[in-house]
């Protein structure tokens, strides 16, 4: 599991009314998410695109954009642990969406194979 936390002094910096969320955590393709006190958790296959992370003047910030809402910002965490959890965010998307064509290809086979 990886864990994603905002540094407490750069977290309320950047966001001071506790809009972002604070934890964000990566067990095999489930990204659990805690805003405030709810945890929310979401497959990686359902990920739009990568993660990207951006530096800013109080901490870095990691944005997670899922298909179809709202962009999930995790503001004030270090740039390193920012890389870090991006990188291994990254590698599982890719890992579930090449898996999922996979499947994909297999049946597209035994249907050509049928046919």
């Amino acid at each position: 599991m990886i864990r994603l936390q905002r540094r407490t002094l750069l977290g309320l910096l950047a966001d001071p009314f506790g809009a972002s969320a604070r934890i964000m955590e990566l067990d095999g393709d489930q990204l659990r998410v805690t805003r405030r006190d709810r945890v929310e958790s979401l497959s990686v296959q359902s990920l739009a695109r990568p993660p990207v992370v951006r530096r800013g003047m109080f901490g870095s910030a990691l944005v997670v954009g899922p298909g179809g809402s709202a962009d999930i910002v995790l503001k004030g965490a270090g740039h390193g642990d920012a890389r870090e959890f991006s990188v291994g965010l990254e590698h599982a998307w890719v890992g579930a969406n090449l898996s999922a064509l996979d499947e994909a290809a297999a049946r597209l086979n035994r249907l050509v194979a049928a046919v």
